[in-house]
């Protein structure tokens, strides 16, 4: 077993080329590439369906305390409530899926 010279694989580096490794390595310099497209549709984080997850749980709970509030103890302010969170949560769902959901054109263009 002997030891490789060192010397010749490191070269000094050229000003127009940038650093060089040796003749078998080599550095690109420009842009990263783009990754590519896949299947064209937009890859989603776990956290994206938890967060849709609870959204649809708040949905049902404000559905289902719109409906215990009217039917089993009459209390129409409590309904009222339980339908405006059902609202609220239906309307941040629609948001968070079709505007601010798993579209990854953001992250591309960092």
């Amino acid at each position: 077993m002997t030891l490789q010279d060192d010397t010749e694989r490191l070269t000094v580096p050229d000003p127009q080329t940038g650093p060089q490794l040796g003749p078998d390595a080599t550095m690109e310099s420009g842009p990263a590439p783009e990754p590519a497209p896949g299947d064209g549709r937009p890859r989603r984080d776990p956290l994206h369906f938890v967060v849709i997850g609870l959204l649809l749980a708040d949905i049902i709970f404000g559905l289902g305390l719109a409906v215990f509030a009217e039917k089993v103890i009459a209390f129409r302010p409590m309904a009222i409530m339980g339908c405006g969170l059902a609202a609220l949560g239906l309307g941040i769902l629609a948001y968070f899926v079709l505007v601010g959901g798993g579209s990854d054109q953001g992250r591309r263009r960092r």
